[in-house]
């Protein structure tokens, strides 16, 4: 079973390493299928102000030279190591207070949606470009278990992911 690791941050956001970098890095360890999912943070609060002002997050005028990139990197990875390469994002919503924060990661994203959307538009959003939407540590009011409806299906969250498909 080839590896795969679907949750990873470049330079576009918080990570160390360039796109080229994160293909040759996973490419080279025989890693089957990866997913960059850079930040795209809200900017309503000020944790998400913060990133903006840091260049810590995608934003709406680097959201297309981004997923080209992802794009060209993809094609070569294929070639070069036979590695599938999924654009992604991770739409951050951070607060000072957890009930307000949501992390949502979309895999196979194509165009940009504004994180300063509700969490249900947004997650609508996504499945309505047909994506894969994963649910990362979502913080409830009640505790730390969360019972989620999205789209008719019901499923049960504990600090991990919820994962819905096409």
């Amino acid at each position: 079973m080839p590896l795969c690791d679907f949750h990873i941050h470049s330079t576009f956001s918080d990570g160390e390493m360039t796109i080229p970098e994160l293909v040759d890095l996973y490419g080279s360890r025989g890693f089957g299928a990866i997913a960059i999912t850079d930040h795209l943070c809200e900017t309503e609060g000020l944790l998400g102000l913060s990133a903006w002002v840091l260049d810590r997050t995608l934003t709406k005028q680097n959201f297309s030279a981004y997923l080209d990139l992802i794009r060209k990197e993809a094609h070569r990875a294929w070639k070069q190591f036979g590695m599938l390469v999924i654009p992604g994002v991770e739409l951050t919503k951070n607060s000072f207070r957890h009930e307000d924060s949501a992390h949502i990661v979309a895999l196979g994203i194509s165009s940009y949606i504004d994180p300063n959307l509700s969490i249900e538009k947004i997650c609508s959003l996504i499945r309505s470009q047909g994506e894969w939407l994963l649910l990362p540590i979502l913080y409830p009011r009640e505790s730390l278990s969360l019972k989620l409806t999205f789209f008719g299906i019901t499923a049960f969250t504990f600090m991990s992911y919820l994962m819905l498909g096409k």
